[in-house]
């Protein structure tokens, strides 16, 4: 018997909001109607995904509960292109891919949390399978998310870190710098173990590399931070603090407990382009963006 499910690339009933990057400014009375396509075909069988990523001509999923991690669908057709990729130690396996980003047209990067390792794909139109290269190996830091900025020869994490919430890294994986404090709601927050802000402030990253402009989005927080990358400094462009994570915090607190169960998801995620910033919040958190 064969299943057919589809995978659209707007889904869990959230609405979309949007936010403008241009000039810093955000747009508050402007809704943004969508257009969006479902891909099915009965070939991709998906299980839970947790990533998706947008190239020149594919659309790439990373979905840890099926036999293959990485999906790709042709943008074009629709269809399943093929898919690659299992969880292990092996060349060609994986532990735990954190996220996929786009690199060049339709070159994508990923990164394996466990293995501390950043990894290249390209899927040609000619074959079915991609062609994988490895990247840089970066073990001193714990790092989570990241984006890619060509432009720039460089790489934009968040992580684990005791000194600041993003992290700046060279094409070689090397570290330029750490940037940007968290936003603190009280001196009692400020004085917190740094490490215990990372996890409560745990957020996606999206960009927009023509402008070299990056943002943050809170996953437990109706929070959002707006930067622009240039050469090896990280500027802040704008903030929009609606909420913070409610979690047990203060000078004392040395371990991250969870934030409370009365939270509400912040911005589950995110997607920037030239102009607007996405995001992803629970229908029933609807808020203009002042």
């Amino acid at each position: 018997m064969k299943y057919l499910y589809a995978y659209g690339i707007i889904g869990f009933s959230l609405l979309l909001m949007a936010c403008s990057g241009r000039d810093g400014k955000q747009r508050a009375d402007d809704f943004v109607r969508l257009q969006h396509q479902d891909f099915m075909d009965e070939h991709c069988l998906l299980g839970a995904p947790t990533n998706i990523c947008l190239t020149d001509s594919l659309v790439v999923i990373v979905d840890t509960k099926s036999d293959s991690i990485f999906h790709f669908i042709d943008r074009n057709s629709g269809k399943h292109r093929g898919d690659y990729g299992c969880k292990g130690q092996a060349p060609g396996e994986y532990l735990l891919v954190s996220c996929v980003a786009p690199y060049r047209h339709d070159t994508v990067c990923f990164y394996d949390v466990n293995k501390h390792q950043l990894s290249y794909m390209r899927m040609s139109p000619s074959r079915k399978a991609p062609v994988v290269w490895k990247g840089f190996h970066e073990p001193e830091y714990l790092h989570c998310y990241l984006q890619a900025m060509p432009a720039e020869s460089k790489f934009v994490t968040m992580g684990i870190y005791q000194d600041a919430c993003v992290c700046v890294l060279d094409k070689d994986g090397k570290r330029v710098g750490l940037y940007a404090e968290f936003p603190f709601r009280d001196e009692r927050e400020r004085h917190t173990d740094k490490v215990v802000l990372s996890q409560a402030y745990m957020a996606s990253l999206c960009r927009n590399a023509e402008s070299g402009r990056f943002a943050y989005a809170v996953f437990g927080a109706e929070l959002l931070s707006i930067f622009r990358l240039q050469g090896d400094s990280v500027k802040l462009v704008k903030e929009v603090h609606h909420t913070y994570p409610d979690y047990t915090y203060g000078e004392k607190i040395t371990e991250h407990h969870g934030l409370s169960k009365e939270t509400p998801f912040g911005y589950i995620a995110a997607c920037g382009t030239p102009h607007f910033i996405y995001v992803f919040i629970p229908v029933n958190r609807i808020r203009n963006i002042n």
